[in-house]
């Protein structure tokens, strides 16, 4: 295997929140990226990502706390980008249980 590419939305009350997610053949997350997000929270979901965000993620395997990326952008975002923020740390949560799931060694 050379990696896997997963997707992982989240829906919210503004729309659905959608977070791809590449992995590496040693099962850690190589790449996070946010690839669907409505009109309504774009500029939300911009603002998180310019923080530095996205490459917070890089390395976690599961196990790891997403939420750790967060740590770094405490009092730097305001309420609805540190929202879209937690949502996106929700999105990947999921995609390392997902590939950790479905990747496990020896499972068919």
């Amino acid at each position: 295997m050379v990696g896997v590419v997963l997707f992982q939305q989240v829906d919210t009350p503004h729309g659905p929140l959608e977070v791809g997610l590449t992995f590496g053949p040693n099962g850690a997350l190589a790449h996070a990226m946010v690839t669907t997000a409505t009109v309504e929270t774009k500029p939300w979901v911009q603002e998180a990502i310019a923080s530095g965000l996205m490459d917070k993620f890089v390395g976690m395997r599961e196990g790891d706390d997403p939420r750790k990326a967060l740590q770094s952008l405490a009092g730097k975002l305001g309420g609805m980008p540190e929202y879209m923020a937690e949502l996106i740390a929700t999105a990947v949560g999921r995609g390392l249980v997902l590939y950790a799931t479905l990747y496990k060694e020896g499972a068919s």
